[in-house]
């Protein structure tokens, strides 16, 4: 397939059978989990998306992927929208259940299907959050001043202190 918009859903295991690598296009729009972590909503935004359905050396089918997006979150400073970066590369093995996720190899993460379709946007998805940072900040400083610790001098510290009042008290003894 050429660079467009990625078909809804596909049949995974029989892209794999026949080694199909796609590439295209998915809208931020119909991730709604994604979507409820931005600010405001996705607009046209679209995911780059590259796939590569095939057989590794050891029959497991896979999908080996990389997503790209240019997301809009909320600084974690200024509380303002930053657009930020995100990318991933993986590699899923398609399985039927869970069980079967305990024997694939370490490399690659489980993709459960049920049934013979898989969600592409799903899938993305799940992929983007995983690779979103926990913190996002904007590179350049936003204009939010970040609180310095007090200087007291020796008369404030005492003060200050709630257990001042105990200490003239028994020094009165």
């Amino acid at each position: 397939m050429s660079s467009c918009e990625l078909p809804k859903f596909v049949d995974p295991y029989k892209f794999a059978d026949q080694e199909i690598s796609i590439s295209g296009t998915i809208a931020l729009a119909v991730m709604p989990e994604l979507v409820s972590v931005l600010v405001g909503n996705a607009g046209d935004a679209v995911v780059s998306v590259t796939l590569r359905f095939h057989k590794d050396d050891q029959g497991y089918r896979v999908i080996s992927g990389a997503v790209t997006a240019s997301l809009l979150v909320e600084c974690q400073r200024c509380l303002g929208p930053v657009e930020i970066q995100v990318g991933s590369d993986f590699e899923l093995a398609l399985l039927r259940t869970d069980d079967q996720a305990a024997q694939i190899p370490r490399k690659y993460d489980p993709l459960i299907v049920e049934g013979d379709e898989v969600s592409l946007a799903e899938v993305v998805q799940e992929e983007l959050l995983l690779a979103m940072p926990q913190f996002s900040y904007h590179e350049e400083a936003c204009g939010v001043k970040m609180p310095q610790p007090e200087k007291f001098d020796d008369q404030a510290k005492q003060k200050d202190n709630p257990f001042s009042v105990l200490a003239g008290m028994k020094t009165k003894k």
